[in-house]
């Protein structure tokens, strides 16, 4: 078992204990309903040339997906919001071991619908020191693949826990990103793909820095 793994179990166990069991159900029918859909078969595919993107920093300064690749390898870390405490173990993660893959010339980013100032609140928050790009109403993620519209039955379960997306994102849809990371070639063809529509399951960061 990876250590992403047991925390990722760890803390699965822990919310759950917290919450009302109605809430525990409603969250595990919305991750089966998008299992359903197979939303994972329609994500941009391993070998496959990422689309270009640029996107503003928390600084409010535009980074390129061209501007990086020139320097190395990419790892693209998407990830639902400050809000969501699977990501915020993850974006933790890749951050502590962040020296590991900007040694082998490679550059990590993370990507997030949230508006600048929340992407600017999860830099600080989590003392990152990579960036977080904003990806204003998904426009970039809807490319790859990885956005679902938040299922009615789910929403009012969201709203009583102040999870607010149409805060959170400063819009009025509630699509969001399922956790997705890959892996890019200097050449732009995507070498690694992790996509999965149960946000609590989350890739171990040595797999990643295993791909560079």
């Amino acid at each position: 078992m990876s250590n992403m793994t047991e925390q990722t179990a760890a803390l699965r166990a822990q919310i759950n204990a917290q919450l009302p069991a109605s809430t525990v159900q409603a969250f595990e029918a919305s991750v089966q309903d998008l299992k359903q859909r197979n939303i994972e078969a329609g994500v941009i595919r391993t070998g496959e040339k990422l689309p270009d993107f640029e996107l503003p920093n928390v600084a409010n300064n535009i980074i390129s997906s061209k501007q990086l690749l020139s320097q190395g390898k990419l790892i693209i870390a998407f990830f639902r919001g400050i809000w969501c405490p699977y990501c915020n173990l993850q974006i933790r993660a890749l951050n502590n071991q962040l020296n590991q893959v900007t040694n082998k010339n490679a550059t990590l980013v993370a990507i997030s619908p949230q508006s600048l100032s929340h992407n600017s609140n999860t830099a600080t928050q989590h003392n990152l020191d990579f960036d977080v790009l904003t990806d204003k109403d998904n426009n970039y993620a809807r490319k790859l693949g990885i956005t679902f519209e938040l299922q009615d039955f789910v929403k009012p379960y969201y709203e009583e826990l102040g999870i607010d997306l149409a805060a959170f994102n400063a819009n009025n849809t509630y699509e969001l990103p399922i956790p997705a990371i890959f892996v890019v070639d200097t050449d732009h063809t995507i070498i690694y793909t992790f996509a999965d529509t149960d946000y609590t399951n989350r890739i171990d960061p040595d797999l990643l820095i295993a791909q560079l």
